[in-house]
Parts: C-alpha cells; sequence; structure tokens
C-alpha cells in the first residue's frame, strides 16, 4: 500500500477518522509497566490534539481523549502468554470496525493484522518487536494488506528484505518528565524482570561500582516471577533495594532523582523507551559493553544526557567507554559514594527501603 501525506509540521492535514487497536493485556494508559499501551496513549491524544477523530479499541476504561470501545471489562494482563483473550479480543474487533467508518486502522496487536483483508480501510501495523526470526517472518507475510512501520532505522536495517512503509521513532512528552540536575546517589533499573532485561546483572554492576541500586520492575508472569526468585532476591540487601512495579508518577520521580539508569539489555531492542525517558530527566544510562547496542541511543539525543558501556559481571572483558553530551549530573566514574540509606532515599509508596522488603502483591494479586 503506497501512502503519501505533507510534513508532519504543516497544519494543512484534513481531520481523518484513525481507530487504534490496542493489544488486550493492559488499559490504555497503562497503570505501570507497559510501554505499548503509553505510546498509544501519547499518539492518541496528540492526534486529537491536531484535529483528527480517534477511536481506541482496547480493554478496561478510558483513559485519553479519544473515543473508546472496550473489548473486555477488564485488562486480561493475569493471562499474558495465552491465546485466547487475544484471540477473542481481535475477533470483536473485527466486529467493531465493520461498523465503524475509519480512514486507517493503526494496529498495535499481534493477531489483528491477520483480518486486516476484511477491513472496509487500511491497515498500519507498527512492529513492536524484533523484525527477524518467526516474527520477522510473520511481517514479511502480513506486508501484502498491511503497511508495515519499524520504530528505529536500525530494526529496519535489520530486515532490509521487508518491504517497510516508512519508520516512525517512539516519542514521549519531554514536558511531562522532571528535568532534575542534583541527583541523589543511587542507581536504578527500571523494567521488567526478565533474562532479557537482566536485572541481576544491573544488580551486580551498580555493587561492583560500590553504588546502591533501586530495581523498579513488572514481575507478575510466572516466568518473571521465577527468574525474581532464581537470580534477583537473591542479590537483594541494603545495597540492593527492590521497589517493585512503579506507576507514571513514580516511574518519573525515580528517574528525576537516580544517579543512572542500569540497562544491561541483553537483546536488540528495537527501540528502548526507558532510555530516552531518562535523558528527558537528565538522568545518563549505561549498558552492557558486550550485550546488544540499544537502539534508542541512536535516535535521541538531547543536551542534558549521558550514556555509558560498562563490562557485565561475569561476561567477557570488553574495553569501557564513555561518551558524553553535557551530562546534567556527574559521572558515576568520579561521584563521591555516599552512604546508604541517601539523605533522601527512594520513595516508600510501594516497598521499604533501606531494609530488604517482604515480598509484595502486585497489580494481579500474585506475590512476588
Amino acid at each position: 500500500m503506497n501512502c503519501s501525506w505533507n510534513s508532519p509540521l504543516e497544519s494543512s492535514w484534513d481531520s481523518l477518522h484513525i481507530a487504534m487497536l490496542a493489544p488486550p493485556w493492559y488499559p490504555v494508559p497503562p497503570a505501570g509497566y507497559g510501554g505499548i499501551e503509553w505510546m498509544m496513549a501519547w499518539l492518541a491524544d496528540g492526534l486529537v490534539d491536531r484535529g483528527h477523530e480517534v477511536t481506541i479499541i482496547g480493554v478496561g476504561a478510558p483513559g485519553t481523549r479519544a473515543s473508546f470501545i472496550p473489548t473486555f471489562e477488564e485488562a486480561q494482563f493475569p493471562r499474558l502468554g495465552e491465546c485466547l483473550p487475544e484471540s477473542l479480543h481481535v475477533a470483536t474487533a473485527a466486529r467493531i470496525l465493520d461498523d465503524l467508518a475509519v480512514d486507517v486502522v493503526h494496529d498495535h496487536t499481534c493477531a489483528g493484522p491477520l483480518g486486516a483483508t476484511r477491513r472496509h480501510a487500511p491497515t498500519v501495523l507498527t512492529a513492536h518487536g524484533p523484525a527477524t526470526g518467526e516474527l520477522g517472518s510473520y511481517y514479511e507475510l502480513l506486508a501484502d494488506e498491511t503497511s508495515v512501520v519499524a520504530i528505529s532505522q536500525a530494526q529496519r536495517a535489520e530486515a532490509p528484505h521487508l518491504p517497510w512503509a516508512g519508520m516512525v521513532h517512539n516519542a514521549i512528552p519531554v514536558d511531562d518528565y522532571p528535568f532534575q540536575a542534583e541527583k541523589e546517589d543511587f542507581c536504578l533499573f527500571l523494567g521488567r524482570i526478565s533474562p532479557e532485561k537482566a536485572p541481576d546483572l544491573a544488580i551486580k554492576a551498580a555493587r561492583a561500582a560500590g553504588r546502591p541500586i533501586v530495581v523498579a520492575a513488572k514481575c507478575n508472569e510466572r516466568a518473571e516471577q521465577s527468574y525474581f526468585e532464581e537470580r534477583v532476591r537473591p542479590l537483594l540487601g541494603r545495597d540492593a533495594v527492590w521497589f517493585g512495579e512503579a506507576n507514571q508518577e513514580q516511574k518519573k520521580d525515580l528517574l528525576a532523582r537516580a544517579r543512572c539508569l542500569i540497562f544491561p539489555i541483553q537483546w536488540n531492542e528495537p527501540f528502548g523507551i526507558v532510555m530516552v525517558e531518562a535523558m528527558a530527566c537528565g538522568t545518563p544510562w549505561s549498558r552492557c559493553a558486550t550485550a546488544p547496542s540499544p537502539r534508542s541511543s541512536t535516535t535521541v539525543s538531547p543536551a542534558t544526557s549521558a550514556t555509558a558501556s560498562w563490562n557485565c559481571p561475569g561476561r567477557s572483558p570488553a574495553p569501557t567507554t564513555w561518551s558524553r553530551s553535557c551530562a546534567a549530573s556527574t559521572s558515576p566514574t568520579t561521584s563521591t559514594c555516599l552512604p546508604w540509606p541517601p539523605p533522601t532515599k527512594p520513595s516508600t509508596r510501594t516497598s521499604s527501603p533501606p531494609s530488604l522488603p517482604s515480598p509484595q502483591a502486585d497489580r494481579s494479586g500474585h506475590r512476588v
């Protein structure tokens, strides 16, 4: 499908009716973890502000300025990993789209594009996952019925054979993030508990550098809980505090105050938005020198950020390098390590630092 449009900075666009199909796992926006859902919420509000009519087909309750049609009254994250919730979700969405007069469908689901041929309007599919392996093959098979859009140039270059319709970076409302030049002396891991995100490596790296770390992460799936018990909990202590899953305001607060974000990603993530969020707060981030390079580091480089790489504990040595662009905070390699807890300790709204916290319940009611 070929498309043409004016510059996104022009205001001469005709008003469109855009349907956005969300995954069934979290509401839009989510209460805590959910990068896709946050991206959808920001995009929907931005499109509404530009004069477009937007309808989100999702789960739970409405949370944006767009119109909202739910397929489930409750978010389905307790069943994340099962196939039936998404199958029922996209089948219901197909019936909804039959009755909607829309100009384009923006699909953010995995199974949804399989129904693109029955839709009255063209479908744009944002590739939120890797463009290689089975998922890459899936994108290739869908390309005749959908316009597949990359989220980074690196993702696009990884699969040059795919008939990409274009590339649109993930973006955040920078003004909503609190910039803080004076940092406290704790490091931060922010994300989810998984081998790909490697929170255990983040703890080991902070400990090797003589710095305390706060681990704020999603941990409600069975595999996440197993990884937490096997690889993360044994490393916790007064210098490594389990915060739990942070909501949006808690996340911004931690990012603004942290000395640095440690991001030991272990896969070629197409776009790691947490690094962009850190930079918006003036907080440098560091990655494992032997790990795949995070993709968003090549797309956003504000003057208030710094990036670094370091040797993963237990991994083969690699040169440690620093690149800096007027960092807002002192480099962790030169700052003075303060006693733990810092003068203003990390938020205690979901845990009890600095002592080793007892297991807490996450949003799904599981104990972690």
